[in-house]
């Protein structure tokens, strides 16, 4: 297992620290300036370095995925803000300023889970950091794993963040205290409304975890939906799951969920999201294995989830 320490453009660093202060954010672009593809294990600890600060590792994160070939639309599109610029032309600007710059291409380096460091922790590499962008280091070397441990302790004193997974294959994983980060940055996914009702008044709007906190204790976006007060809970107890037909994904009640709630209030309010329509937002790529795991969860209520919408 690698550890990659990156350097980071300045401004980048400065526009996602304040980005994750005011609104949140699960995932950030690190991108690649042209055209390169990224070779790093997925869930390898991801470093940021900002140059010639004295310091060199300012926070950090886990390697998520990599895409080449993108465009400058493209990227931003899907990242938006989270590409570390605060508009498209401020992001082509960026990549201008390096010497790899390609007018035509760029590639992303999502990282989950960014962290930063206050300033007074920031840590000085035990070594020396070549010129280049970025460097792989093996969790095997002495100073790698003295590296290591002291970004554990720092990122886990500052209270945001605990880590598991040694030296074989780190884990990032936020703690409880990071479900108001989570809100936010499901809800800004869905535009602020219910992924089934359209409904928009705050007040009744969640953000909720298909696979609960207590069972998968990850905030991760692609596990998260926005859904108003009353369907969040039909989701938890397991009388509603999500159905993926086709390409999309449908919000469906059960048979039991009727039987046991038969009322024609229930049948005026509730019939009406039987079957509706996700709309799925560009960057929610919610995982299969999510939905398998809910539909079992939850089977004596549901039944056979194929049969309860038909196609």
């Amino acid at each position: 297992m690698n550890i990659r320490i990156y350097r980071c453009d300045p401004k980048w660093i400065e526009n996602i620290r304040k980005l994750q202060k005011s609104k949140g954010v699960l995932e950030v672009n690190c991108w690649v300036p042209g055209n390169q593809e990224t070779h790093l294990e997925e869930g390898s600890l991801f470093l940021f370095n900002p140059g010639p600060t004295g310091k060199d590792i300012v926070g950090g994160g886990i390697f998520c995925r990599s895409e080449k070939d993108m465009s400058y639309s493209r990227t931003w599109d899907l990242y938006g803000k989270a590409n570390g610029a605060k508009s498209k032309r401020e992001l082509r600007e960026m990549a201008k300023s390096t010497s790899s710059y390609n007018p035509q291409f760029i590639a992303s380096q999502v990282i989950r889970q960014p962290f930063f460091l206050d300033e007074e922790d920031w840590i000085k590499f035990p070594g020396k950091l070549s010129q280049n962008s970025s460097r792989d280091f093996d969790l095997k070397e002495p100073d790698i794993k003295k590296l290591w441990k002291t970004v554990m302790k720092k990122a886990s004193d500052a209270g945001d963040y605990k880590f598991a997974g040694g030296y074989r294959k780190p884990e990032l994983i936020t703690v409880r205290k990071g479900q108001e980060a989570f809100r936010k940055c499901v809800l800004n996914l869905f535009d602020n409304k219910c992924a089934v009702t359209g409904v928009t008044t705050e007040k009744v709007l969640e953000a909720a975890h298909i696979i609960p906190f207590a069972k998968n204790p990850v905030h991760d976006i692609s596990n998260g939906i926005a859904l108003r007060a009353d369907l969040h809970k039909l989701l938890d107890s397991g009388y509603a799951t999500i159905r993926k037909s086709g390409k999309k994904f449908q919000f469906v009640i059960s048979d039991k969920f009727w039987k046991d709630f038969n009322s024609r209030s229930n049948r005026q309010e509730y019939e009406k999201w039987h079957g509706q329509d996700i709309k799925n937002p560009s960057g929610w790529d919610l995982k299969e294995e999510t939905l398998v795991w809910h539909h079992k969860k939850h089977k004596k209520l549901l039944g056979d989830v194929s049969k309860l919408v038909k196609n």
